[in-house]
């Protein structure tokens, strides 16, 4: 398994010690004793390395082996930083001594190269003596044997009475009471289960969200109703041999047995607990377990003996809540964050009886710690305790907030909180923990792209390719595993269910700032403070809202920043000059005037020869005249208006994977010698030569492609055609059409805006197969082709057609992966019902959007049994089928959204909806005929009915209705 080039432990450890071995390549032709000295650091500092990790995973340091630690740990930064600076210089001086340049150039790059091969040797001179003085060091205070002596000790089970029994379970909010009642009817659900099986249900959430309270609760109010019951606490680094014997001890009333000796198998404990267990129907409550592997122990002690027995899980991994309810995801239970009024009734009652009592001045200090807490009751009660040991003073409490990332590390009213959200932390792995720790780098309640968080990931240097797969996939695995771990809080899913951007908890972003701060990881600069460790800033976020305060920046020493995210005033040009090494650029600029009076020019970016990702926003921006010079560039993300297009040099970004720019623009000719491209939004056709809708065919790496179009003649579609052929049989994974005048989703449009030929993808072949979005609304098809069925891996379609039939629906129904259907009829159903039969048709969708004139839907007993939103629309005025549709839904038992959009086409107001940024567009257009009552009274008709239908449904889903 390859290690990660850099990471909060070791640094950029493994990145220099590869860079020193290239150094040894013949192609730099050093000098003999500079080889010498560069394998003496390689072998010194390839043993520091392995030092750097043992401490890694050790427990608490005393300051003197942290101190040599982050020397140690600096010096590789330092080493890596002057390697790159004089490599560039190599390549650069070195390349084509006696070229087509001409003699006199090419005597002047050999001299440049001779230059910077002295400045390598001196500067590896250097090196080598703080290398060796770092070795002194280690060696004097013996730093090897303290790894061994600070190795991590098995955490035994923790103890857990605060959760169980002080006052913060004794009097829990509305909130928890409701959730304990969901919790008991599911757990004591029968479901037409004639045989009593046992059932395991799992809850899982943030640390501190109260799992083990409500647990606790549910487990006082059932345990009556069963023969033997135990509630058992497991943790992180358990003795699941431990774990066995409290359950068995429990389970008998406590009465006193045999303890098994230490070398005895666990297999003797499950013995006597099955056999204990066999004829008794038994509740168990098992709090706290981390790990499949400690449950797959564990669960072997329980009888299946169909008497209803239960078993209740908690855990912060929604993975490990998966396999103890053997992934059925209806015995999930996910415990949120208490409400707005529920978390302001916890936290005034803790430190003022009442929030009647709370004095007016601490009113809005108080909204604002409310705010930071986040719903997560053991945060509230923690720090209303903290609050309700202080005076009454607006001062004393605004300083308690601004500073509660320090209360959380040393006040110890604040320890359960600190513990609760340090075993999360401790529990990831070394790469998880680097991956988490970046978050600091922005601001609180900031909503993270899941896409911008792993390339910003895989640009920094934390992961790296291993068990076949490639960086980007291993990212995508990372940030699931946070999101699984509850670590990371999801805020948006996408179209397949996927989670698409995250936030964190604000005390869990305090603990990372402090962790950061600790190894030198991120440093913070906003308008009331500098928040850094005693060493070089490697990594910036700067969050300015007073551009007086700019000034500060000029007094940090800052040119040793690798990663630089800003938020704030423009001024910030002056700034980047000011930096060499940045591989990661964030910009979200505002200015003072009008945001189309401003363009930033970019050309200063030029320089950064390192630089691998650049992600601007907030005004207009200049691309520069030449950009190849930034060969290493992986990710350019623009939001706002590129003047002057891209520059004629754009194509020869060798490194380029992700292009996403925010509006319409022009790409220079040669688009196809961009092979390493995965991800291009958007591709103009508008504003694109011939010769680029050839080229997209030569993009063999591509899997996300966006393409915007107001007008495709025959000839160009062909040639679209041809290219999308090329790349179906690649890597193309996601293809989504959309018309230029609004970059937007088309929702439910009764005229798509297009104008390209019908039937233009009708002739693709062979069939895109790897794909898994397709939403081509825009470009309608006369049927479903038949190519459609091939594609197994389809989550997402979106397509309209001009007739559906029963062929085209039994189409869809098999395809196997489909979560989320967009489906547009423009002109008839055959037959008049589109009939979604039974027998598991469209096994896994999700969400169905059908719009059609009349609402000619009909669901069959066992179609779509996982369907969660229906979103229909249709004209009030062919609602003759209303009922026949509205009666089928009852068929439908998962459902929880349904929404309509009815309208009558005898007075039609609205012509389409937009969905773009974050807002719904209507665009008017005069009615075809004045609104006749007629008309109103079919639109009110078929509201009540949906109405009423709804309501009656079994599963009570709720219910949206929108009139045009």
């Amino acid at each position: 398994m390859e290690a990660a080039m850099v990471s909060a432990a070791t640094g950029v450890m493994n990145s220099l010690l590869a860079k020193l071995t290239a150094l040894l390549d013949k192609e730099y032709r050093l000098l003999t004793d500079v080889e010498k000295d560069i394998t003496f650091m390689r072998d010194e500092m390839s043993s520091m390395n392995a030092l750097l990790m043992r401490l890694a995973g050790a427990g608490e340091l005393d300051p003197q082996t942290k101190d040599c630690r982050d020397m140690v740990r600096e010096l590789a930064y330092d080493a890596e930083d002057c390697i790159d600076i004089y490599t560039h210089r190599l390549v650069r001086g070195g390349a084509g001594a006696a070229d087509s340049a001409g003699l006199v150039r090419g005597v002047a790059r050999q001299i440049r190269a001779l230059g910077a091969r002295r400045d390598v040797a001196g500067m590896i001179r250097e090196l080598k003596a703080r290398v060796m003085e770092a070795s002194d060091r280690r060696a004097r205070y013996r730093l090897d044997a303290t790894a061994s002596n600070h190795a991590q000790m098995p955490v035994a089970v923790e103890p857990r009475l605060q959760a169980l029994y002080g006052a913060d379970a004794a009097s829990s909010p509305v909130a928890i009471d409701a959730t304990r009642e969901h919790i008991i009817r599911r757990i004591m659900a029968e479901e037409h289960d004639h045989q009593l099986r046992l059932r395991v249900v799992s809850v899982v959430g943030f640390g501190g969200v109260g799992k083990t309270t409500v647990a606790n609760q549910v487990y006082a109010k059932i345990e009556g109703q069963f023969d033997c019951t135990a509630f058992v606490s497991v943790s992180r680094n358990p003795s699941t041999a431990k774990v066995l014997e409290d359950i068995l001890f429990r389970v008998k009333g406590g009465h006193r047995r045999r303890t098994y000796g230490s070398d005895e198998s666990q297999r003797d404990i499950i013995d006597e607990l099955r056999k204990y267990l066999e004829y008794r129907r038994y509740l168990l409550v098992i709090d706290d377990i981390w790990s499949v592997e400690a449950w797959d122990i564990i669960k072997c002690a329980f009888v299946e003996n169909g008497r209803g027995s239960r078993i209740l899980v908690t855990t912060r991994n929604e993975h490990v809540a998966m396999a103890c309810s053997s992934y059925f995801q209806h015995n999930v239970i996910r415990i949120e964050p208490l409400n707005d009024a529920d978390s302001r009734k916890l936290f005034f009652q803790r430190v003022f009886g009442s929030e009647a009592a709370c004095p007016e001045q601490l009113k809005r200090i108080s909204e604002d710690i409310l705010m930071k807490c986040k719903g997560i009751p053991l945060a509230i009660t923690s720090v209303a305790r903290l609050l309700a040991s202080q005076d009454l003073l607006k001062d004393k409490w605004e300083k308690i907030y601004s500073s509660l990332g320090f209360e959380l590390e040393k006040n110890p009213t604040m320890g359960w909180l600190r513990h609760v959200l340090d075993l999360g932390y401790n529990d990831l792995s070394a790469d998880l923990k680097t991956c988490m720790l970046y978050l600091a780098m922005f601001p609180e309640d900031f909503v993270v792209g899941r896409n911008d968080l792993i390339r910003r990931w895989i640009a920094e240097g934390f992961i790296s390719k291993r068990h076949g797969c490639d960086s980007e996939e291993i990212a995508e695995r990372y940030f699931n595993e946070l999101v699984s771990r509850s670590m990371i809080h999801p805020v948006d899913l996408d179209d397949c269910g996927e989670v698409i951007s995250c936030r964190v908890h604000g005390l869990m972003l305090d603990l990372l700032i402090s962790r950061s701060i600790e190894h030198n990881f991120v440093a913070i600069i906003d308008d009331e403070q500098i928040t850094k460790g005693p060493f070089d800033v490697r990594r910036l976020s700067i969050r300015l809202k007073n551009a007086e305060r700019f000034k500060v920046l000029s007094n940090t020493d800052l040119s040793k920043a690798r990663s630089l995210s800003f938020w704030g005033p423009v001024q910030c040009n002056a700034l980047i000059s000011n930096f060499h090494l940045l591989r990661v650029v964030q910009l979200d600029l505002y200015s003072s005037g009008s945001i189309y009076s401003e363009c930033y020019d970019l050309t200063v970016m030029c320089k950064l020869f390192q630089l691998r990702y650049l992600k601007v926003g907030g005004l207009n921006w200049k691309m520069p005249k030449q950009i190849r010079a930034l060969e290493n560039l992986e990710t350019l993300e623009i939001d706002g208006q590129v003047y002057s297009g891209f520059p004629k040099d754009f194509c020869e970004l060798s490194s380029l994977s992700h292009l996403i720019v925010s509006v319409n623009v022009k790409l220079p000719a040669g688009i196809g010698k961009i092979t390493t491209l995965h991800t291009l939004k958007v591709f103009d056709v508008d504003q694109s030569c011939p010769e680029n809708i050839k080229d997209l065919g030569r993009l063999s790496n591509l899997r996300e492609i966006e393409i915007y179009y107001s007008d495709m003649p025959s000839d160009m579609a062909g040639n679209m055609l041809s290219s999308l052929c090329k790349l179906g049989t690649c890597n193309l994974r996601s293809l989504v059409f959309r018309p230029s005048s609004g970059i937007g989703t088309w929702d439910f449009v009764t005229e798509p805006p297009r104008r390209v030929p019908c039937d233009m993808l009708r002739r693709w072949t062979p069939p895109p197969r790897h794909l898994y979005r397709l939403h081509v609304l825009s470009c309608p098809f006369s049927r479903i082709p038949e190519w459609i069925t091939q594609l197994d891996k389809l989550r997402s379609l979106e397509v309209g057609v001009q007739v559906l039939s029963a062929e085209g629906i039994s189409a869809l129904a098999g395809l196997p992966s489909l979560l989320h259907l967009r489906l547009h009829v423009e002109a008839e159903v055959v037959q008049g019902r589109a009939v979604m039969q039974g027998d598991m048709a469209f096994g896994r969708l999700r969400k169905l959007w059908f719009s059609c004139k009349a609402p000619c839907l009909l669901f069959e007993p066992g179609a779509m049994p996982m369907l969660e939103s229906l979103y229909v629309r249709f004209d009030a005025d062919e609602a003759a089928l209303l009922d026949t549709m509205l009666h089928s839904v009852d068929h439908l038992p998962r459902l929880e959204m349904f929404w309509a959009q009815i309208y009558s086409s005898s007075a039609v107001r609205v012509n389409y909806f937009r969905l773009g940024g974050g807002r719904r567009k209507q665009f008017y257009s005069q009615p075809r005929s004045p609104f006749k009552e007629e008309s109103r009274m079919n639109l009110e008709n078929a509201e009540a009915a949906l109405r009423g239908a709804i309501l009656r449904h079994p599963a009570s889903p709720s219910i949206v209705i929108d009139q045009d």
